[in-house]
């Protein structure tokens, strides 16, 4: 793909309902019509309907792009519950996992060394950070410049 960036992009399923699980495979595609391949497939499983303001979805996750080395990440939870934080290339390739764990409710930080699964630093280029709980998954783009 390198006819043009991927714009920022959120994918509301409207459909989901409590106590079902879902699966998802996702692709960046270009305005120019580039795309990418699949992701691995993710799996969601809805276990309690939230009500919360959907145009501010990303307002529970804050990090700096771009970047250059290490990146603080912010986020906050409404509940106690696994929080996921995985970081995908521009061919949604998942190349780090900066946390996978139970988080309790409240405002947590993490600090990335933009260091791949590999143990590698990641070269500059354009990546996208996903957030992911039990109950909502936020992806926005990251630049690490080098």
């Amino acid at each position: 793909m390198t006819d043009g960036p991927v714009a920022d992009t959120v994918f509301t399923d409207s459909t989901a309902i409590a106590g079902n699980t879902y699966y998802y495979v996702v692709t960046a595609r270009t305005k120019a019509g580039s795309e990418s391949r699949y992701s691995d497939e993710i799996s969601i499983q809805v276990t309690a309907a939230e009500e919360f303001d959907w145009a501010n979805m990303g307002a529970d996750l804050w990090f700096q792009s771009p970047a250059r080395s290490n990146i603080s990440i912010r986020f906050t939870t409404s509940s106690r519950g696994r929080v996921s934080i995985r970081v995908y290339n521009a061919l949604g390739e998942e190349v780090a996992t900066v946390l996978d764990s139970v988080e309790d409710e409240g405002t947590h930080s993490v600090v990335w060394r933009c260091v791949g699964n590999s143990g590698k630093e990641l070269p500059g280029g354009i990546y996208f950070l996903n957030y992911s709980t039990g109950i909502r998954s936020v992806t926005k783009k990251l630049l690490i410049v080098r």
